[in-house]
């Protein structure tokens, strides 16, 4: 039986989630690929910094975080370490980085499979264009406007619910969404992009008026990201798009996810999950570790 420990650096939604999944899969793991994990530190620049070399308690680290908001009330023997000090003195063996997203560089994914879709299974195939949902909230808070929600509404109603955050700047603005079309730029055209080549608009200035006028043409408003191969490298978007009723994409509803890759020998394909929740993407990041677990089988 291998054990895995962790280091934490951020703590936010994803790493409660994480944190979560791995209390509650933690057995499951162990019997079916036969490996554990344990949490041995947590380093988070405002819920504060906690080591304990035999393992930290779950259960405490989520009660402390719903109680006082930070990891004051954990007990362990060292806390207060720096970023460096937790990935240099700790005996972690794999660190897990979950700050916050760098706009810069479109670092890190979340929980839908999208990239190992394209990566493997359509890898004898050339990528023309991809276009999606990859941001959950945006497309939870036009589903809601849909409904008859205000837009403040419907991001009020997203923030409750764990999807936005206090500040929906990055989603909202289509940040996020531009991070993600980045990443698909470089792997599957070979093109690293900055966020100014990037033709970017957000939904803020969407009105239920606007939602009613494409509900009568039986169209829907939808908040995509599209990279596509150009005659000088390629072109990139992100922003609303007008479509009709029977597009795929526009039957997609809630926090969710969906990616269409346009190929040359097999068309589309397009795969549709989970875009926003904190469980749901610590789930990619239980994946990374059962995909390293395995990795690590089969050079030993």
């Amino acid at each position: 039986m291998h054990i895995y420990r962790l280091a934490l650096i951020g703590f936010g939604n994803v790493g409660q989630g994480f944190a979560r999944l791995i209390s509650e899969q933690g057995e499951q793991l162990r019997e079916r690929f036969g490996f554990r994990v344990s949490i041995v530190a947590i380093c988070d620049l405002l819920k504060g910094s906690v080591y304990d070399p035999d393992g930290l308690d779950t259960h405490e680290l989520l009660a402390s975080i719903h109680t006082v908001g930070t990891l004051e009330n954990v007990k362990v023997p060292s806390i207060g370490w720096s970023v460096s000090q937790t990935i240099r003195e700790s005996n972690a063996d794999i660190v897990v980085e979950l700050s916050y997203t760098d706009l810069h560089t479109g670092e890190p994914m979340s929980g839908t499979p999208a990239l190992k879709l394209g990566q493997e299974l359509l890898a004898a195939t050339t990528i023309e264009r991809i276009q999606g949902i990859f941001n959950g909230t945006t497309n939870s808070i036009l589903t809601r406007m849909e409904q008859g929600f205000t837009y403040e509404e419907a991001l009020a109603e997203a923030q409750r619910q764990g999807y936005a955050e206090a500040d929906p700047t990055a989603d909202v603005e289509g940040y996020d969404t531009a991070a993600k079309v980045m990443i698909l730029a470089h792997l599957f055209m070979n093109t690293p992009l900055s966020l100014d080549e990037i033709d970017r608009s957000g939904i803020t200035h969407l009105t239920r008026e606007a939602i009613a006028q494409t509900r009568d043409a039986n169209e829907r408003w939808k908040f995509l990201g599209s990279v596509e191969r150009a005659a000088r490298g390629v072109k990139a978007r992100v922003g609303l798009v007008r479509l009709p009723s029977h597009h795929l994409l526009a039957s997609v509803q809630g926090a969710t996810n969906a990616i269409m890759y346009h190929t040359d020998v097999l068309g589309e394909v397009a795969l549709v999950g989970p875009g926003a929740g904190r469980v749901e993407t610590a789930f990619a990041l239980v994946c990374d570790l059962i995909a390293l677990h395995r990795k690590r089988g089969r050079n030993s």
